[in-house]
């Protein structure tokens, strides 16, 4: 037979894992003029009269692996906008935005890698992505998703679904432990971590009402959990009724107990009331 975990053993476990992205997104620096680069990318990069647009991205030299894919994240937007295609320009291009610790490991990766191709560029990125995320990263991350996360109460429904889908997104370019590349889960999987990362009382309600979300879409859940959260108290019912809920008895605001009279035997039974419990009173 299993037996679930206690609550204090979940909390033991959850503090062996450390997820590279969580919900909370880390805090925006406020950068200064000589710490980010500014970029005039084109709207269409083929069409060099189509609209201009300035990105500023950060120099990256150390930091969390959220931060590197955020980085890389503005750094590919930079190539596509200013219509980098060849090997040499994208090197130039990295070497440039690149900066201490992270700038050292690109040269020492691209010397092992050789000529300055497109392809070898793209495996030098990798080496340089599994140099800052952690071992087992990629891992742990989708164990955290699929085992350990919740939806937070003071998030809405779409906001958690969006951030979810984002995290997922992210596992494209997370460094993998074989030699298979890192691949994003797929709907059901998605899905199914979704189902579980939803209150225990919305998940009752799937239940009476027969949702089975192996059955189900992303698209379908994500209606399904709005319809919910719609039919949930507002916050502020939900505080008044816990309070009343948690008032001792005899106090004021609630109703005070009955006042019982026990009368003597010796009284005429006819004014009196028969009670099963306290016979005669």
């Amino acid at each position: 037979m299993l037996i679930a975990p206690s609550i204090a053993k979940k909390k033991a476990l959850l503090s062996l894992i450390n997820p590279a992205i969580s919900l909370d997104c880390p805090e925006r620096k406020l950068l200064t003029k000589g710490q980010y680069v500014e970029y005039r990318c084109h709207s269409s990069p083929r069409g060099p009269d189509s609209p201009v647009y300035s990105l500023l991205g950060p120099y990256f030299s150390t930091g969390s692996p959220e931060e590197w894919l955020l980085f890389m994240d503005n750094f590919y937007k930079a190539i596509i906008g200013q219509n980098i295609t060849d090997g040499p320009g994208c090197y130039e291009f990295a070497e440039r935005v690149l900066k201490g610790d992270a700038f050292a490991t690109f040269r020492h990766k691209t010397i092992e890698t050789g000529n300055r191709t497109v392809e070898n560029f793209d495996m030098v990125m990798s080496k340089l992505s599994a140099h800052i995320f952690l071992v087992h990263t990629y891992r742990e991350q989708k164990h955290y998703m699929c085992r350990f996360l919740k939806k937070p109460k003071d998030w809405s429904v779409s906001k958690f679904f969006s951030c979810m889908q984002e995290i997922n997104n992210y596992y494209q370019v997370f460094p993998s432990e074989t030699t298979d590349a890192s691949t994003s889960l797929p709907e059901e999987e998605l899905v199914e971590a979704l189902y579980y990362a939803m209150p225990n009382t919305w998940r009752t309600e799937m239940v009476i009402h027969g949702f089975n979300y192996v059955h189900h879409t992303y698209v379908e859940l994500l209606n399904l959990c709005e319809h919910l959260e719609t039919l949930e108290p507002p916050p502020e019912k939900k505080k008044d009724s816990k309070k009343l809920s948690n008032k001792p008895t005899g106090t004021a605001g609630n109703l005070k107990r009955k006042h019982v009279i026990f009368f003597s035997s010796s009284e005429d039974e006819g004014s009196r009331k028969y009670c099963l419990l306290h016979r005669y009173c």
